[in-house]
């Protein structure tokens, strides 16, 4: 079974910024990934994953502002089930901190595709998602 994963912001702008990345996680790794913000983990996803595997992204959208928060998850979480990757872009706002976001999140998908490979240029669907893709035809493909 994979290990959970979740990313999580915090401040203006972390959720925006992490729905756009989720797209990455789906088409690379094939997985979903709720964004939950650092504080609301407490009250429902800690409680629920408390015991189980889960892999953590947070993104620090404004540079380092949210560290001393993201460390305070960090000491919440157990280290033999529980992972802390933190995000955290020199560019401190705007577009250059999305794009060094952007880059930096990337990596992690390149990573966890070197850990468990898999085949981008043949996926086990391919070729099926005409009936959503195929427009101008009806809704019984003809």
């Amino acid at each position: 079974e994979r290990e959970r994963l979740a990313l999580i912001t915090a401040g203006d702008g972390g959720a925006e910024l992490a729905h756009g990345l989720r797209w990455k996680l789906l088409e690379g790794l094939g997985v979903g990934a709720p964004v939950w913000d650092v504080l609301g983990f407490a009250h429902g996803p800690f409680q629920r994953f408390v015991r189980e595997p889960l892999t953590l992204v947070a993104l620090d959208v404004r540079g380092g502002l949210f560290a001393p928060l993201f460390a305070r998850l960090g000491r919440l979480l157990d280290p033999a089930l529980h992972r802390l990757v933190v995000l955290t872009p020199r560019a401190l706002d705007g577009l250059a901190g999305f794009l060094e976001h952007d880059a930096l999140f990337d990596g992690v998908v390149l990573r966890a595709l070197a850990h468990a490979p898999r085949d981008l240029r043949d996926w086990p669907g391919k070729g099926l998602d005409g009936p959503l893709y195929d427009l101008g035809c009806d809704a019984e493909g003809g």
